[in-house]
């Protein structure tokens, strides 16, 4: 019974003195880790957001559909294509597929996100690309 205590004191101890012992390349690790969690935490709306989706779709009917003319559009394949966490942008691409005067369309489209302001409370949506692959 004394022999149990004793190992499971050395145990716990050995435990304790483990975690308190972090090596320098952990503690880099976790800052790396807490400085990517804070900038993320600043950039602006995702590429598949509600929010940019519903700008992204204001551009389409401007630039590529102003009569509104296509009917069943959907947006897949919407993806990250690259975050730049020092500006605080993301580059997105997606695909736009829909019925134009019964025929099908589709376009690739590219896009930035990116902030309007210093203060962070309006984002930014530049079409960078509209390819016409029907």
């Amino acid at each position: 019974m004394k022999l149990k205590k004793i190992s499971a004191l050395a145990l716990s101890a050995s435990l304790l003195l483990t975690a308190c012992g972090e090596s320098a390349a952990e503690k880099a690790q976790r800052e790396q880790i807490k400085k990517e969690a804070t900038q993320l935490a600043a950039m602006p709306p995702t590429c598949d957001s509600e929010k940019t989706m519903n700008v992204v779709k204001k551009l389409i009917r401007k630039y590529v559909d102003p009569f509104n003319i296509g009917k069943n559009k959907q947006y897949s394949g919407i993806a990250e294509v690259e975050r730049k966490l020092d500006i605080l942008e993301y580059r997105c691409r997606a695909r736009l597929t829909y019925n134009y005067v019964g025929t099908q369309k589709s376009h690739y489209l590219e896009y930035s996100i990116y902030w309007a302001n210093d203060n962070h409370n309006q984002f930014q949506v530049e079409m960078t690309t509209i390819t016409n692959n029907d």
